[in-house]
Formats: structure tokens, sequence, C-alpha cells
């Protein structure tokens, strides 16, 4: 018995009726004509017509098909010179991102193997009664920017994230970028930590989930010290770098200030 869908035993019992039909006219053609000589002459020509019609038929399906293949490979070449040029241009774009970006870590860079010669604050967070000074004025420019994140940190009672200050100092870089610089942000809060007392500096999380600190104690004065050096090394760097440093010096503040209602910005 026959199995599958209702549709294909319809079309099997179709092909089996037209297999019959076919079949009981070739026996009866047999019967009535066989022994014409002018039938066989007819069947025989009728079959050479009809090798010639499909032959024909043959040759302008091949032609057919020959024409909607070219025309799908110039459909597709197109689409693959449009996707090109749009690739081009992302690949442009991203590249005049990334050389912006890199000229600013160069710029900053440059800033840190050689320090701007500015003036001393007149204000100096010392610890351990005394024994150790901290001068901020020759430490790098990154560093003091940690130093700054740091003290802003203290103030505000405020997590220290790596990830969002490198962020800060570099929005729109890659992530791997910005992680490239969390052993350099570590090792200057743990420069700075030696002028503090001891476990003022905790580490919150563990540095696969990304370096996190809080700092529970600071000296009194620090903060308006790291603001003003800070501040000197900006005055001090490059005008086409003055910018970039205010700017990352706002955005500092905007992450760790608290936020005010509009009635006291109103006020203030």
């Amino acid at each position: 018995m026959w199995t599958g869908t209702v549709t294909e035993v319809v079309k099997r019992h179709i092909w089996c009726i037209i297999i019959g039909l076919v079949a009981i006219s070739v026996g009866i053609l047999t019967i009535r004509f066989g022994s014409s000589d002018e039938a066989v002459n007819l069947l025989s020509f009728a079959g050479v017509v009809a090798s010639i019609i499909l032959a024909l038929v043959a040759i302008l399906y091949g032609a057919l098909s020959a024409w909607r293949s070219e025309l799908s490979v110039g459909e597709m070449r197109r689409l693959i010179s449009r996707g090109q040029r749009q690739l081009d241009k992302r690949v442009g774009k991203v590249e005049s991102a990334a050389g912006e970006i890199f000229g600013r870590l160069e710029g900053f860079m440059a800033m840190d193997a050689t320090p701007a010669p500015v003036a001393e604050s007149k204000e100096k967070a010392k610890a351990f009664k005394d024994k150790f000074e901290l001068h901020l004025n020759t430490a790098p420019l990154h560093s003091v920017i940690i130093f700054y994140s740091m003290a802003m940190a203290h103030k505000h009672k405020r997590p220290l994230v790596l990830r969002d200050i490198s962020g800060l100092l570099y929005p729109g870089a890659p992530e791997d970028i910005q992680e490239g610089w969390y052993g350099y942000y570590m090792g200057s809060i743990d420069n700075f930590s030696c002028f503090l007392e001891p476990n003022s500096c905790k580490r919150l999380k563990p540095i696969n989930e990304g370096p996190v600190y809080e700092f529970v104690k600071m000296p009194s004065g620090l903060l308006a010290y790291a603001r003003d050096s800070f501040e000197n090394r900006i005055n001090g760097s490059k005008p086409t770098l003055r910018d970039d440093l205010w700017g990352i010096k706002y955005r500092i503040d905007k992450q760790f200030e608290p936020e005010q209602s509009p009635e006291a910005e109103a006020q203030s």
C-alpha cells in the first residue's frame, strides 16, 4: 500500500492513469493501423517532429537558464561591490578614530616622559609623621590624574573603578586598549598607598572582574593639593592638549560628585 501525504498519493494515481491511457492508446493504434505503411510513416514523422521540438525547447531553456545565471552573477557582483564600499567607509572611520586616540596617547605619554616644569603647590600632603613628603610636580601625568581620582573618590565616599576611569580618559577607545592601562593605574595606586596609613586603601573586587578600590582614610587637605597639582599640570601643558585635559578633569568631577536636584542647582 502506498503511504505519504494526500497530495503525493493523488499525484501517483494521476501518473498511473496517464501511463495506462498511453498504453491503451498505443495498443489501439497498433491494432487499428499496424498493417498500414502510411500510418507507420506518419508516426515516424511525428516522432521526428517531436524530437526537433523538444531539442528546440531544451536549447531555449538552456539559453534562458544561462541568462538568469548571468543576471544573478551580476547582481551578486553589484552587492559585493556595494558591501566593499560600505566596508571601506567604515574602516576609514575606524582608522581615523584610532589615529586620533593614539595621537592623544602619544601626547600624554610624551608628557609622562618629560614632565612639564610647573611650580610646586603651596599645600603638600604629609604622612607618617613627616618622614616622607609627597611631590606631584614631578610625577607622570597619568599618576597625577589617578591621584586626583583617588582624592575625589575618598572625598565623596565613592569607589574608584578603574574601568570607569579609563573610559573617562579615553572615551570611545576599544576596551582592550582601556584595559591595557589597568596595570599602570594599579601601580600608581600602590605607589601612592605607601604614603597613606595602613589599610587606608582596599581592593573590593578580584582582578579578573575589574579593579575596584575604596579609600577609607586620607590626610586632610589631600584633595586641595591633588586638584591644585592637576590644574597646574593642565595649565603647563601644550595648547593642543590643554582642552583634552580640562575635559578629563570635568568628566572625573562629574563621575564622583553627587548629582544635585534642579532646586539645588538653581540655588547654587
